[in-house]
């Protein structure tokens, strides 16, 4: 009995060795390897993570977002159809810090983000058109005399501050690792323009009106899913 409680006591102890050699080594090392990566969800891009010292980490890479939709509305008591379209690329750099970097389990990949992204090219556009027919009086105007209303939604060329959270390099396996984030970016306020064509024409003097309509969006949030392939093995 005294040499079976000796041997529990021993191997008791080989466990603790073995539990706390495991947390010192997680944390010691960075949970974030050199790596590139493929990024989908609010747009399509590629990567670059870099760790920085045992807790952050350092993510460059570039996002491309075309969008396109239609959308039914109304103008006055007319039904409208528009096509929009937009186009959001830009470059960035993001800082990560991993506050549990230290633990035994997937939290230690948990980031939080923060950085900017320089906007390669964001604008949007939409053609509105009467999706109807028109009467004047008792008389049918045809569709082709009607025209449409073209609206440009520009951010120009700028900084967009991002803040954000996510799992960073998750192990799959010894090579690939997967990601998911979840932030936003805050752009700059855009400026509008408005023209219009044949009965449409002469509709700019709205551009201003809903310029200051929407100046106050300029949340842009992102969602994003990835794979990235280690440059080192751990």
């Amino acid at each position: 009995m005294k040499k079976l409680a000796i041997c529990v006591a021993i191997g008791s102890f080989g466990l603790l060795c073995v539990h706390a050699q495991t947390i010192d080594r997680a944390r010691s090392i960075n949970p974030v390897s050199p790596s590139f990566g493929i990024l989908v969800g609010t747009g399509v891009g590629l990567t670059y993570y870099q760790p920085v010292g045992r807790q952050f980490s350092v993510q460059a890479g570039a996002s491309f977002m075309p969008f396109h939709t239609k959308i039914v509305g109304a103008y006055g008591e007319y039904e409208t159809r528009s096509r929009v379209n937009a186009q959001i690329h830009n470059v960035h750099l993001l800082l990560g810090w991993m506050p549990f970097h230290g633990t035994g389990n997937f939290m230690r990949h948990f980031t939080i983000n923060a950085g900017a992204a320089y906007l390669l090219r964001a604008e949007g556009s939409i053609g509105t058109h009467l999706n109807e027919p028109y009467y004047y009086g008792d008389i049918r105007v045809p569709q082709s005399m009607i025209g449409e209303v073209n609206t440009t939604v520009n951010w120009e060329q700028s900084v967009a501050p991002y803040f954000g959270i996510g799992l960073t390099n998750v192990r799959i396996d010894d090579r690939f690792g997967f990601n998911v984030g979840v932030g936003g970016y805050y752009l700059p306020s855009p400026s509008v323009s408005m023209k219009g064509t044949k009965l449409l024409a002469h509709n700019e003097a709205n551009g201003p009106i809903i310029e200051r309509n929407i100046k106050n969006y300029r949340l842009l949030p992102q969602i994003q899913l990835g794979v990235n392939y280690r440059l080192r093995m751990l």
